[in-house]
């Protein structure tokens, strides 16, 4: 993180960019209200959804070039409205935290998200969605990093400026839809990713379609190489549990640990070093540990 907030400092790339975006500055705030997702999550296969845990609360990240604010909203929340800097770059992530089967917390799946202004709809209100989550929290890290290197909010917004979210997004969206349109295919997951490639592409301005793509991963159908007997898998990939359901594939991404749980007690962790060498572990589910920090609205 550090390599690339040094990048953004010396490259005259972004200056560039930068320049060439109409709405770069704007003082003027505007108000963001979203509806959150709904919980258990939306899905053909009403069985699938009872197997979903009870949901705790959300942990909820407001992520601006000059701050990010985390704060907590209850399962009875359905929408959240703020007030934003008018087209300034900037995400949401929505992370759900559910109630395992001994009433402790865990924070299993991964978070729904919403990228502004690229997916803000002024006339209704914009949803937080699972398939966005993966780019609203690049943004949170990009954003994060600030801190740590002390790069002024300025240059950050001449970076965030550089790429084109909603072109990233579309793309992310199409291969998502793809795949759960293919039976023969898995479930296009994005937080397979190589991030640190990609961010190291950005610093770069350079941005191709191809690194969006899932490498060194292999597709599994894990029920007839594991049978779980007991255990009823659930992704941390909100949308990547129907196919999962229905056809039991999943993807691993090669030498990365890879949790598949039931989102309440157990888990199974599978390491694949090549195709045909998969391993696994059963383990309980981790513990979600983190006190409330602010209550919505702020």
């Amino acid at each position: 993180m550090k390599n690339l907030f040094k990048l953004i400092l010396i490259s005259p790339i972004f200056l560039c960019l930068f320049l060439s975006c109409q709405q770069a500055f704007s003082h003027t705030e505007e108000t963001i209200t979203l509806e959150l997702p709904d919980w258990p999550p939306e899905t053909e296969d009403a069985s699938l959804s009872q197997n979903y845990p009870e949901l705790s609360r959300w942990k909820i990240q407001i992520n601006t070039c000059s701050e990010i604010k985390t704060f907590w909203l209850t399962p009875q929340d359905k929408v959240i409205s703020f007030t934003i800097s008018k087209n300034q770059p900037a995400s949401l992530t929505a992370l759900p935290i559910t109630f395992l089967a001994d009433g402790n917390e865990s924070a299993y799946f991964y978070p729904a998200g919403f990228v502004y202004p690229s997916s803000f709809d002024s006339k209704t209100n914009s949803r937080i969605r699972w398939e966005e989550g993966y780019l609203a929290d690049l943004i949170h890290k990009i954003i994060a990093g600030k801190t740590e290197t002390g790069v002024s909010t300025s240059r950050l917004q001449k970076f965030m400026f550089s790429f084109n979210w909603k072109k990233a997004q579309e793309n992310i969206d199409s291969r998502i839809e793809s795949s759960l349109s293919d039976s023969l295919t898995a479930c296009y997951n994005p937080w397979l990713i190589d991030t640190a490639n990609l961010l190291d592409n950005l610093c770069y301005g350079s941005f191709k379609v191809s690194l969006l793509n899932i490498t060194s991963a292999f597709t599994y159908n894990l029920d007839t190489l594991f049978p779980l007997q007991d255990l009823t898998p659930l992704s941390a990939f909100i949308p990547e549990n129907q196919k999962l359901s229905e056809k039991g594939l999943i993807v691993i991404k090669k030498a990365c640990p890879t949790l598949i749980g039931d989102g309440k007690e157990k888990g199974l962790v599978f390491v694949c070093n090549s195709a045909k060498n998969l391993s696994r572990e059963y383990i309980y589910m981790p513990i979600y540990c983190e006190d409330y920090e602010k209550i919505y609205p702020f």
